[in-house]
């Protein structure tokens, strides 16, 4: 058995295990929250085909941002662009919807409403961003995500996050056929969460910091080969056939092309920024514990009163403009000089 002391350097299965945590939040939080993927965990769908994709980009691009300069919200924020770009070549939703009616409104091909709902928040925030603040804050030893919030965030983180899961609970109504498939997803995605947090406190994990975890640039060449491996795969594997013309994939390179232009001057602005001071946060299990039990019942609730339109259209203007606030501080930061 290993003891393990803040010094030492943290062993390729602890950083293989934390890696794994981070893309079961990020499962999580996209899939179960959106009620797209019910049981990630368990059905083979979800274990060989949804959980690698978040796995990867998530691991992907948290290496970029902390191997190449320091985490910022502008370079977080143009890495969970990118990350939230998959929706173009995989599932094709980019330009197709994912309603069965089609987009409800296209502009060059381009589904707008799904497009904003989907990259400027869904997955840039909370398959990416939210996935990395929760890890580093409760399982490593440093707090350099957390200095990045504003101090009226940081006051009320608590409440803000409460606020949050009340939310994700009532939207997983939204695509759950019924109040037994409601509670036994986000129980049981919630408690493999729960047990991967507790297995990773047992062993000692939280001693080291995020930066320590981190991938390093050999590894990260080799998630990126399974990444474009994963893309040319499940491109053809996921409605090929939907595929459209010329112009709306030109319009999906130059969207492409913006944001890694995006990320990379970030990324190049980051290196001179300084890391605020944050203090430790205090950790206690009654609180995970909690958040699960208060997730569950928020998506009992939101079968039973039925309001799937309103959470949809309620939480399209809930998340826009936050996720367009973001992108103006990315941009911002981008051109600054």
């Amino acid at each position: 058995m290993m003891n393990n002391t803040a010094s030492a350097r943290p062993p390729r299965r602890y950083k293989l295990f934390f890696w794994i945590i981070l893309g079961a939040f990020s499962t999580f939080f996209a899939e179960v929250t959106a009620g797209s993927t019910p049981f990630p965990f368990f059905a083979p769908w979800g274990i060989l085909i949804v959980f690698p994709l978040y796995f990867l980009h998530t691991l992907f691009f948290f290496s970029i941002v902390f191997s190449y300069g320091k985490p910022t919200l502008g370079s977080l924020y143009a890495a969970g662009l990118l990350f939230g770009m998959y929706e173009a070549y995989l599932t094709k939703v980019v330009w197709t919807s994912y309603s069965p009616d089609g987009p409800m409104l296209s502009v060059g091909g381009i589904a707008i409403f799904e497009t904003l709902m989907l990259v400027v928040f869904w997955h840039s925030v909370l398959a990416f961003m939210l996935p990395l603040l929760i890890g580093e804050t409760y399982l490593t030893k440093s707090r350099e995500l957390v200095g990045l919030l504003p101090q009226w965030v940081r006051k009320r983180g608590r409440l803000l996050f409460t606020l949050l899961l009340i939310w994700a609970g009532l939207f997983t109504s939204v695509n759950s056929p019924s109040p037994l498939i409601s509670i036994l997803s986000t129980f049981s995605s919630g408690a493999v969460l729960l047990l991967l947090m507790v297995v990773w406190k047992k062993k000692g994990g939280d001693n080291y910091s995020m930066r320590e975890l981190l991938p390093t640039r050999k590894a990260c060449k080799v998630i990126a080969v399974f990444l474009i491996l994963m893309y040319v795969g499940y491109s053809r594997l996921l409605h090929w056939d939907k595929l459209p013309g010329f112009g709306p994939q030109f319009i999906v390179w130059a969207i492409y092309a913006a944001l890694i232009w995006l990320l990379i001057n970030n990324i190049r602005k980051s290196r001179q920024d300084k890391i605020a001071a944050t203090t430790v946060v205090g950790f206690s299990w009654k609180t995970p514990v909690f958040f699960l039990l208060l997730f569950v019942l928020s998506a009992v609730i939101g079968e039973l009163l039925h309001i799937e339109i309103v959470l949809i259209l309620f939480s399209f203007l809930l998340i826009i403009f936050p996720g367009l606030f973001l992108l103006y501080w990315s941009v911002k930061k981008a051109v600054s000089s």
